[in-house]
């Protein structure tokens, strides 16, 4: 999965060796940072579809498309066992991390500094 094209981007599927981009979302709004879940059944992305940066989750077969953010968020990961997720977001005036329930609940803030803090994963 990878963002396709040049911004406004799609997510899009490559098969492993080659061919032609499939097409897996396509909104006008602009689409990156794609990470599968642990058990390969969801997706979590950042959109602008309708102003803004969201993190979103979509079903793999491109069904069930849900928005877990509202706020400037962006570099969404799944936790090992897809339960949560972490990204950075600017709701606090600057680049912050946070986690939260993969539904969008239980937002919990893990750093607090006036520095930029960014690119969080889960190791």
């Amino acid at each position: 999965m990878f963002a396709l094209g040049p911004w406004p981007s799609a997510l899009a599927t490559l098969p492993v060796a080659g061919g032609t981009p499939a097409v897996f979302t396509d909104d006008a709004g602009g689409e990156s940072a794609p990470k599968w879940s642990p058990d390969g059944a969801q997706v979590i992305f950042q959109s602008s579809r309708g102003g803004g940066s969201h993190v979103f989750v979509i079903d793999a077969d491109g069904n069930n498309l849900v928005q877990i953010t509202d706020f400037g968020e962006e570099r969404p990961c799944f936790s090992p066992d897809g339960e949560q997720f972490v990204f950075r977001t600017d709701r606090d005036g600057n680049g912050e991390i946070y986690i939260g329930d993969i539904d969008g609940t239980n937002l919990v803030q893990l750093t607090d500094d006036e520095g930029f803090d960014g690119g969080p994963d889960w190791r």
